[in-house]
């Protein structure tokens, strides 16, 4: 585990710088209040729209990182029987929702909604036609607690990205049998 752990830093780290340069950025600035923890990313003078993609691109990176670590026959959202992974969509969300707060922007309305949509469309294109039985999922977290401990776990492996440079590398818990 740890030479995951440290093999997805070093992947992390260079991805990272990647999705800082191909966007044009130049910097993302992380303000650094009194308790340490980043209060929201300075995503320069771009529109909240602008905004909303870019973190969105930045979460992509920190999932994709952890891609390359799933099985390619479990990395599905929805089975060949139709049961849905709540833990993985559920990570999903929390991650973007907690790289979004840190940018001071809500999953919550609509522009939250078309980053999370795009999200899910590019780590699963295949399933671009489930998202609307996805969003259905998420509207009823507080009654699904496979989605809600993988919101908390992708909250969690954000915040830790955030606050101690972690990579996050538990997404893939949320594949396994």
């Amino acid at each position: 585990m740890k030479a995951i752990a440290c093999r997805a830093k070093a992947i992390c780290r260079a991805q990272k710088q990647d999705v800082i340069k191909a966007r044009g950025v130049g910097r993302l600035a992380i303000e650094q209040p009194r308790n340490g923890f980043p209060e929201r990313l300075a995503l320069s003078d771009l529109s909240k729209e602008q905004r909303f993609r870019k973190v969105a691109d930045i979460a992509v990176g920190l999932l994709n990182v952890q891609r390359s670590f799933i099985d390619k026959d479990k990395f599905v959202i929805t089975d060949k029987v139709g049961n849905v992974n709540g833990k993985a969509l559920g990570y999903v969300f929390g991650m973007l929702d907690a790289l979004l707060h840190c940018a001071n922007l809500d999953i919550r309305n609509i522009e939250g909604e078309a980053a999370l949509r795009s999200v899910i469309a590019r780590m699963f294109p295949a399933e671009v036609v489930n998202v609307g039985t996805y969003f259905g999922r998420l509207k009823n977290i507080e009654s699904e607690l496979e989605i809600t401990n993988g919101l908390m776990l992708g909250r969690k492996q954000a915040t830790d990205w955030l606050r101690h440079k972690t990579p996050p590398v538990r997404w893939t818990t949320c594949f396994s049998v």
